[in-house]
């Protein structure tokens, strides 16, 4: 078998090939096929492709938003991301995953009431790096909870590394055999980073709330203040990040921002415009905010900063209109009252033949 070419057996779902960097959902017996050399993996064809890929928006605005993530680079190879994941799925189930979500809000809880975020900004002298790499740390295992659940899964994980999302440096893991697990395994894997990131979270709130005043306790402190905001910011569910994929998943659709087929029941239809409707409300509020603060923080740059705070409203305005047109269409398309057309004269039903 090239060594290009990967197969991965799964229990109960498709089995996982990789072929050439590109992923291939296939069924048992053709998966088999490649493993004894009888199937050439060069003739997968889409037709066997269960691993979608994101359609490639008309322009760079919609591509920021469609895939937001930019500048890929490898920091693990998949070898070590699927030794770690290995090693960690015990802890990856839907149980586990529950007792650190509620341990890492006990943890912040306790932390908040003894008071460890008072003393702040004042910051005692080398706390602010340490605290820095601890935060790295807790993003390094968020993916890794992501990696681990997809590996309880039955599915290998591949590569982590950093990345750009929209302007804002991020770490990644490659779970793309997501999409052959059922809804309710997606959701499991969607949810498992933010449940990791918030157990040592708050194991390192806790640390901050009972440490003396001093660098080490500013670097916990920094590390948990820093790693909820990026649980929040990951389940923010406007954004291609977890929270929008767990929302994606328990509405059992592909996407939010694509029209819905005609599989997609009524209800989630409903679940979309829902999502569609805050996303807009949410963009007027900002547009607001940035229209009636900008000029008063740019304004006094000179004519560079009232251009800018004009260029800026107008992004947030236009997103904001486009949205608001694409959700009348929305309404058009999936609710709107379709015109009646004469009534068939009733007729006699053959045997066999359904109703007219």
């Amino acid at each position: 078998m090239p060594g290009r070419t990967e197969v991965h057996p799964h229990p109960a779902g498709p089995w996982l090939v990789i072929h050439e960097g590109r992923s291939f959902g296939v069924p048992p017996r053709v998966g088999a096929g490649i493993l004894d050399g009888s199937v050439p993996a060069a003739g997968l064809t889409p037709r066997h492709r269960e691993v979608p890929e994101p359609q490639p928006a008309r322009s760079p605005f919609r591509r920021m938003f469609r895939d937001p993530l930019w500048l890929r680079l490898p920091l693990a190879s998949p070898a070590a991301v699927r030794r770690a994941s290995g090693f960690l799925s015990p802890l990856a189930g839907p149980t586990g995953l529950g007792l650190a979500a509620a341990a890492g809000l006990a943890g912040y809880g306790l932390a908040w009431a003894g008071g460890w975020q008072r003393g702040w900004p004042v910051l005692h002298e080398g706390g602010l790096a340490p605290g820095l790499v601890l935060f790295l740390v807790t993003a390094v295992w968020h993916e890794l909870g992501h990696a681990a659940a997809l590996a309880r899964q039955g599915y290998p994980p591949g590569r982590l590394g950093i990345g750009v999302m929209v302007v804002i440096p991020v770490l990644f893991v490659d779970v793309t055999p997501v999409a052959l697990l059922p809804p309710r395994g997606r959701l499991v894997v969607n949810a498992a980073g933010a449940c990791f990131q918030l157990g040592i979270g708050g194991i390192l709130a806790l640390a901050a709330g009972t440490c003396e005043a001093g660098w080490l306790r500013d670097a916990s402190g920094i590390a948990a203040g820093s790693a909820l905001a990026a649980v929040l910011w990951s389940l923010w569910p406007f954004i291609r990040s977890d929270g929008y994929w767990l929302v994606a998943d328990l509405l059992g659709v592909g996407a939010l921002d694509r029209p819905p087929g005609p599989q997609i029941g009524r209800r989630a239809r409903t679940g979309i415009l829902i999502h569609r409707v805050t996303n807009l409300a949410f963009i007027v509020a900002a547009g607001g905010l940035v229209t009636w603060t900008a000029g008063e923080r740019l304004g006094p740059a000179g004519p560079w900063g009232t251009a800018g705070a004009v260029l800026i409203a107008a992004l947030v305005w236009w997103g904001a209109i486009a949205r608001g047109v694409r959700l009348v269409g929305t309404l058009k398309r999936d609710f709107g009252t379709k015109p009646r057309g004469r009534r068939r004269p009733r007729g006699r039903v053959r045997p066999g033949s359904g109703n007219p």
